[in-house]
């Protein structure tokens, strides 16, 4: 549940992503000529564009996170039907996180500043990006995104697992709060809300927090 979560969550932003894209060449954006959206070539050339309007500690952050999603994708089986799809969404998270890594460095692990919105960020020069690639490679990227996600969609859970308390620690997590801030918060140190976590990971079948979040998050809890 987790795993599909999140590569879910990535495609819904990529699905968002390549849709920018094509409005903007709608709206007057000459299309460039890399068609291979979801390639090294074009992460390339877009990180200078993303690093004029994001910090490099959230590249850093959407990199590691990607990475998780492509290794997700790499272990797991593409639901029947996706299979082309599936293999350009897991070559556009793996690139852009090669890319940034290369470029920008690699993120530490720490999950305190961890989280993964489903919406690329608004402020982004989608009309300089698009000038960058083809229509028909805006549109295939987009079409694999929309179909990635929807074979993932499972519905929501039959019943809410989580105590009113852990909805409280999981909606602090969603808006940026750090681990011992969240435990001072609740009275308890950070070694013992580590462990009550870890019944909620448990209930939500997640491996880690963001997944933990994401789930909460998709099923109306937070």
């Amino acid at each position: 549940m987790a795993d599909k979560t999140l590569v879910e969550t990535l495609s819904k932003r990529i699905h968002g992503f390549a849709g920018a894209l094509g409005q903007a060449h709608q709206f007057g954006t000459a299309p460039g000529q890399i068609h291979d959206v979801w390639g090294t070539q074009f992460h390339h050339q877009a990180l200078p564009l993303y690093q004029t309007v994001l910090p490099d500690w959230y590249l850093r952050r959407t990199g590691y996170i990607f990475a998780q999603g492509a290794n997700i994708m790499a272990k797991t089986q593409a639901p029947e039907g996706t299979e082309r799809d599936w293999n350009i969404i897991s070559s556009y998270l793996w690139s852009m996180s090669e890319v940034i890594i290369e470029t920008v460095g690699e993120h530490d692990g720490n999950e305190d500043d961890l989280d993964i919105e489903p919406r690329t960020p608004a402020v982004m020069p989608f009309n300089d990006l698009a000038a960058l690639t083809t229509i028909e490679g805006a549109t295939r990227l987009a079409a694999a995104a929309k179909n990635v996600a929807t074979s993932l969609e499972t519905g929501p859970m039959a019943s809410n697992p989580l105590t009113d308390e852990e909805q409280q620690w999981l909606r602090q997590f969603s808006n940026g709060a750090k681990t011992i801030d969240v435990a001072n918060q609740f009275g308890f140190s950070e070694r013992h809300l580590y462990r009550l976590l870890n019944d909620v990971y448990t209930k939500l079948k997640a491996d880690t927090r963001i997944a933990a979040v994401l789930i909460a998050e998709t099923n109306g809890w937070l």
